[in-house]
């Protein structure tokens, strides 16, 4: 029987979250079982979180704040006749982390900029002589708002290149070479898959889910392979695998790309010694044959496409049998009509909704263009397949120009809701915009969004950089995505 007087509070407190300094729990205790609905105030809007079941006890998640700033929380509080009390309380968040990157906003234009939040994660960079070298044991990311300032992060052990939410509402990341990992939005871990569940040397770079319940990422394998030269050479190559599998790590299929092209196919890059800390120990040197660092889902057909670096490729598989589809590049399947220019090195494919391909072209190794050769962009292309294989083509239809800038590693290109593009040159070195003192040449990241016009207008524009004047930190950005505010704000 519910009591004849209305509830009442007989606790209530904000519990800063140790792991997220913008995010925390609000603690509530009353003499009777009610359910609780929060408003969160404060100088940029209000959100309202949804209403608890009927309990005496109550820890409400609440994220998304701001450093440094002043919160209200205003604790609606019905007990199960609706009789209710209102409770209010505040809190005042501290600062940023000390390691958060620096950070600069140029030119925003946020009435047209595509609504929403920014999420990418973040790759910090050592220098020792002269050489530059990834910090294996520090990932974040980062989430920002149109203003560019953090309202959420998450800071991991291990490097981190690609961020995912999945459709249950967590948010799952690749750490370093050696698996995926799944997280709350309090950064509380609730699922990782290792290379050695998907029976893999290593996970990397990508992971997606399928509209069959299934995941697919990106492993490697080491084959020894001969033939490379008239003298038969030998080498320790290594090339990806494409593994599918269930949420429990059991494994639905693995594509081998040595089966499926040729694997004394080489083109720049393939004396890349990336995966020599993987392999090392065990036979020495390796050659970086395929290195692929994307992977999507067609549905129109139920077929994968994937980015591979090395091969200069973007190849079409079939999703259950492996069987190649197409290759798109040069001495691919497609003549590239009506002038532009094929994607060299690229990163992060995109289906458009017509069926054309976005794609962030880094431009390592560029040789069909009559053009300078080192300048990377966001490109679109139109593919034609409806004759039988030999007479397909493919047209540029957009790009967006970095003008003077070139990003030779990571990148990505997505296209908005109000038809804008973000683009994400994630790994650059020089920064024209801001004096850096002498050693300018070290790596920044700069996530812009462009209208998708002939002559694209930059409506928004972050840095990711260190501008100190010596000792300055490197940072690079695999991905940016724009993610809709509630997902944050429920």
């Amino acid at each position: 029987m519910p009591s004849d007087a209305a509830p009442r509070v007989l606790s209530a407190e904000f519990v800063e979250n140790p792991q997220n300094h913008l995010s925390g729990f609000l603690e509530v205790r009353t003499d009777q079982a009610t359910s609780v609905r929060v408003e969160v105030s404060h100088e940029s809007g209000t959100f309202t979180l949804p209403s608890t079941e009927l309990d005496t006890e109550h820890s409400i998640a609440v994220v998304g704040l701001y450093a440094e700033a002043r919160f209200e929380l205003e604790a609606t509080l019905t007990d199960s006749v609706g009789r209710q009390v209102v409770h209010r309380l505040e809190h005042e968040t501290g600062a940023l982390p000390e390691d958060i990157p620096t950070m600069r906003l140029l030119s925003p234009e946020p009435e047209r900029t595509a609504p929403g939040l920014t999420m990418f994660s973040v790759s910090r960079w050592k220098r020792f002589l002269e050489l530059d070298f990834i910090d294996e044991e520090w990932g974040m990311i980062l989430v920002v708002d149109e203003l560019g300032r953090v309202v959420w992060y998450h800071r991991a052990d291990r490097s981190i290149t690609e961020v995912a939410r999945l459709s249950g509402g967590s948010i799952v990341y690749v750490s370093g070479f050696d698996g995926a990992v799944e997280i709350d939005l309090l950064g509380r871990e609730i699922g990782r898959w290792t290379h050695d569940d998907l029976d893999m040397d290593t996970v990397h770079h990508d992971f997606i889910e399928t509209p069959h319940g299934t995941f697919v990422s990106l492993g490697t394998e080491l084959r020894r392979i001969a033939g490379y030269d008239a003298m038969g050479t030998e080498y320790n190559v290594v090339g990806d695998v494409v593994a599918e599998f269930r949420r429990d790590g059991t494994i639905v299929r693995q594509h081998h790309l040595f089966d499926l092209l040729d694997p004394l196919r080489t083109r720049d890059g393939f004396e890349e010694p990336h995966w020599d800390p993987v392999y090392w120990r065990d036979v020495g040197a390796t050659k970086d044959w395929s290195h692929t660092n994307s992977v999507i889902h067609d549905p129109s057909d139920d077929s994968l496409i994937l980015c591979l670096r090395h091969q200069d490729w973007l190849l079409k598989i079939d999703r259950e049998t492996g069987a190649v589809i197409w290759r798109f590049g040069e001495d691919g399947d497609f003549e590239l009509r009506s002038g532009g220019d094929f994607p060299f090195h690229s990163h992060s494919p995109e289906l458009q909704p017509n069926g054309n391909l976005l794609v962030y072209d880094n431009g390592n190794g560029r040789t069909s263009s009559s053009e300078e050769s080192e300048f990377s962009r966001a490109v679109e292309y139109a593919l034609n397949t409806d004759g039988p294989p030999g007479t397909w083509f493919a047209e540029q239809v957009w790009e967006f120009r970095n003008g003077s800038y070139f990003a030779p590693s990571v990148g990505d290109a997505d296209r908005l809701k109000n038809g804008n593009v973000l683009i994400t040159d994630g790994g650059m070195f020089s920064v024209p915009f801001i004096s850096m003192g002498d050693n300018s040449a070290y790596r920044f990241a700069r996530i812009v969004e462009v209208t998708r016009a002939d002559s694209p207008d930059v409506v928004f524009q972050l840095i990711v950089a260190d501008t100190a004047p010596a000792d300055r930190t490197g940072y690079t950005v695999y991905r940016a995505d724009r993610i809709p505010k509630s997902y944050l704000y429920r």
